[in-house]
């Protein structure tokens, strides 16, 4: 992989990289060790999505839609943090790809869930003969729309593929780490430390600005962002967790945890939203087809049996993350993520004595199937 070179002006040759990639110009700005850490980041998190591809082009489980989204939010959330520290690599052209794919496959996993939640719904409440048809009804529209955004999905598929951009970010992880073993350099060091601690510091930022919003049940803009700083928290902890060590797990659970809980509200916030539309629409379109729309309150019970539900369990949920984020408060969990990124050594396997992990929180409610 590596050739020999001559240094001008004497016999001695040195190691320098296959042609066409300049290791001097990429660590020219940063130290190694967090290069490496970078290519561990990009590296694992590329072939999650190189994976997901097969299924999602059989469409045979909804799940590998949502696996995919989640592996490409992933690798983005690293590239995204990296970016700076790798100025001689084409890291923003990579995120801007892979952000593609993410929004391609959106509407096709929000319908999927849908699909999903009324289904279970059916099941668990809808055994009344006078409510099935609106249900079915549901289920069919979003059926007719998830079919359309098939070709989509395939198309992004064809799309990450064809640019390459995998195998180029896969060919950075594996040439930096060749480098790292010729000079003998593990992930990590001095300037991963500091770095990972701004990043962490930053993203915990994001989401605490948002705090003044949990009290307010009508913030619904605000409670929506605040689930993606909570996921954008989380991603960076488990970017970092080889520099900080087992002690950021509790860190990560708690993040999770939370932004589980603000995306069922954002669900259920959809849903009120949506559900209301739906209705006028049905109801616009059998005028339209009968020239009345006395017929339509057989598929209305339904309908309004689920919008119910929604309100109800919005309600519910909302309590539930007011008492959480309540209780990570009293926990001082935040404080303690940021003095444990302050105290740990690196490699360490066990958290600094002054500081308490987050203690164990309520169990959430039954998860609210996502929109």
């Amino acid at each position: 992989m590596f050739r020999t070179v001559r240094e001008p002006g004497s016999g001695e040759g040195r190691l320098a990289p296959p042609q066409g990639i300049s290791y001097m110009a990429v660590f020219r700005d940063t130290e190694l060790g967090t290069t490496l850490l970078a290519a561990e980041a990009f590296g694992q998190r590329v072939e999650a999505v190189r994976r997901q591809i097969p299924a999602v082009r059989r469409a045979d489980d909804i799940e590998a839609v949502h696996q995919m989204r989640v592996a490409s939010r992933r690798l983005r959330a690293a590239l995204s943090i990296f970016e700076t520290v790798l100025p001689n690599q084409p890291v923003k052209r990579w995120r801007k790809a892979v952000k593609k794919v993410t929004r391609s496959l959106g509407a096709a996993r929000d319908l999927d869930v849908q699909i999903e939640f009324v289904q279970k719904f059916q099941k668990d409440h809808g055994s009344e003969k006078r409510h099935r048809p609106g249900l079915e009804r549901l289920v069919l529209r979003l059926s007719q729309q998830r079919a359309v955004q098939q070709p989509s999905v395939l198309r992004a598929m064809d799309e990450i593929e064809r640019s390459r951009i995998l195998d180029q970010v896969a060919q950075f992880a594996r040439k930096t780490f060749a480098q790292g073993r010729l000079a003998r350099v593990t992930p990590g060091g001095t300037v991963s430390m500091q770095f990972a601690q701004e990043a962490v510091r930053a993203r915990l930022g994001d989401l605490v600005s948002y705090e003044s919003y949990v009290s307010q049940p009508d913030c619904v803009a605000q409670m929506h962002e605040m689930r993606i700083a909570a996921k954008r928290l989380r991603y960076t902890l488990e970017i970092f967790q080889p520099v900080f060590g087992s002690p950021i797990k509790p860190f990560i659970r708690s993040a999770k945890q939370f932004q589980t809980l603000t995306g069922d509200l954002h669900d259920m916030d959809v849903w009120l939203v949506r559900l209301p539309r739906f209705i006028d629409d049905e109801k616009a379109r059998t005028l339209e087809f009968f020239g009345h729309s006395r017929g339509f309150k057989r598929v209305r019970a339904g309908l309004d049996l689920l919008l119910e539900h929604c309100a109800a369990t919005r309600e519910s949920v909302y309590g539930h993350c007011v008492r959480q984020w309540d209780q990570l408060d009293a926990d001082h969990v935040w404080e303690n993520l940021l003095q444990m990124c302050d105290t740990t050594p690196l490699g360490t396997d066990s958290a600094p004595p002054a500081v308490r992990p987050p203690s164990a929180t309520e169990e959430p409610p039954p998860r609210a199937q996502a929109v």
